[in-house]
Formats: structure tokens, C-alpha cells, sequence
């Protein structure tokens, strides 16, 4: 009896993690999740009280290392706007909080997927914001900390720039790559949004400041 009542609960995760990927939590129902796990309403709701009470069994894992990654300490060295020989040969530095991100995305990849892009409605639904606050005060914090001219409002650029990161990797995430090929392309994003930032915020100042640059 036991083994039954765990088996029809790992098939109502299932179930429920498949309903929150092909719509969001918002549009899900405890009835189409039922049916398609083989039981009825009713039955869903002496494992789960409730959709958002299931909804945080699909995503607890993934949810808790996020929030291990966001409280941990980011006292750690980061060099992202001069990137040098570091993970796996693909020219990432070896940043722990950093590193941790991609593990996190690589390991939970469909979790992630409804965290970020279809958790509309639960209480869930500011982990994308969250995440790329974190994102944004690192790349401050070690690419532009040093405003030469003032002239630019960095927090729109770090802003942005967090923004276009995690759309980036979530992306990555929905797709049907392998492993392997999700973290050379997730190393390759990071690479192409912060190789030579401090650079080119430089040379993007003095232009603005009205210097000129040969």
C-alpha cells in the first residue's frame, strides 16, 4: 500500500511538473493534472492541499539552491570583464557564486525553466527578479564600480545587462541541448555579454565625455 500511495504521488509530480512547463502555474488545474496522472480531484488532495502546495514540490530543489546561491557569501573574487583560461577550458574564471549559478541551471534545468518563465501567480514568481538582482550587484560590484566621467547611470547598464544574462540562460535551459553543449553555450553568453566590459564602458565614457579616441 505504501509503495502504491509513493507511486501515485511521484506520477502527480510528474504530471504536475509537465502541466507547469507546457502552460504555467497560473493556467494549470489540480483536475487536468488528476486526469492525467490517472486519478481523480479528490485524490490529488490528500497529497497536495493545494496547486501552489505541489506547485513547491516540482520546484523546492531547484528553489532552495537558488536561495542558497542568493544568501551565500559573495565575498569571492570575480573577474568577468577580463575573462583568462578558468572552467572547463572554455575561458570562464573560476568565480564560486558564479559557478554556482550555472550548476544550479544545469542541474535543474526544467525546474528553472517554470521558476523563472511560468510561475505567474505563486509565490514563486519574483525568483527571476531575485536572481538577477544578485546577477546586477556582482557585475557593479567588480565591472563598473569605477565610473570615470559620470556620466553614464551604471544601474540601468548592470540592470540590463542581468537581465539579458538569465533571459539568456533560460533560454538555454528550455532547449533540448545536453549537457555539455549548455555549458559551453552558457559560458559562451557570459564570455560575450562581459569579456572586456570595464573596456568598453571606458571608451564609452570618454566618448560621451567628449574626448576623442583613435
Amino acid at each position: 500500500m505504501q509503495t502504491l500511495k509513493t507511486e501515485i504521488r511521484e506520477k502527480l509530480i510528474f504530471e504536475a511538473k509537465r502541466s507547469f512547463l507546457e502552460s504555467n502555474f497560473k493556467n494549470s488545474s489540480m483536475r487536468s493534472i488528476a486526469e492525467a496522472s490517472g486519478v481523480t480531484v479528490g485524490n490529488v488532495y490528500r497529497y497536495f492541499k493545494n496547486k501552489e502546495d505541489l506547485f513547491y514540490e516540482v520546484v523546492a530543489d531547484a528553489y532552495n539552491s537558488i536561495m542558497e546561491i542568493i544568501d551565500m557569501d559573495h565575498g569571492s573574487s570575480i573577474n568577468l570583464g577580463n575573462a583568462g583560461p578558468g572552467i572547463g577550458g572554455y575561458g570562464i574564471v573560476t568565480d564560486k557564486v558564479l559557478q554556482s549559478i550555472i550548476n544550479v541551471f544545469i542541474k535543474y534545468r526544467q525546474e528553472i525553466n517554470i521558476l523563472i518563465c511560468r510561475s505567474y501567480g505563486s509565490r514563486f514568481e519574483n525568483v527571476k527578479s531575485e536572481l538577477e538582482s544578485l546577477i546586477a550587484d556582482k557585475i557593479h560590484e567588480e565591472i563598473f564600480s569605477r565610473n570615470v566621467y559620470g556620466t553614464i547611470d551604471l544601474s540601468i547598464f548592470t540592470r540590463t545587462l542581468a537581465n539579458t544574462c538569465v533571459d539568456g540562460i533560460s533560454s538555454i535551459c528550455a532547449s533540448s541541448m545536453d549537457d555539455e553543449q549548455m555549458q559551453k553555450n552558457i559560458y559562451g553568453l557570459i564570455l560575450y555579454l562581459f569579456e572586456g566590459a570595464k573596456f568598453r564602458l571606458l571608451m564609452l565614457e570618454k566618448k560621451l565625455g567628449g574626448d576623442d579616441i583613435e
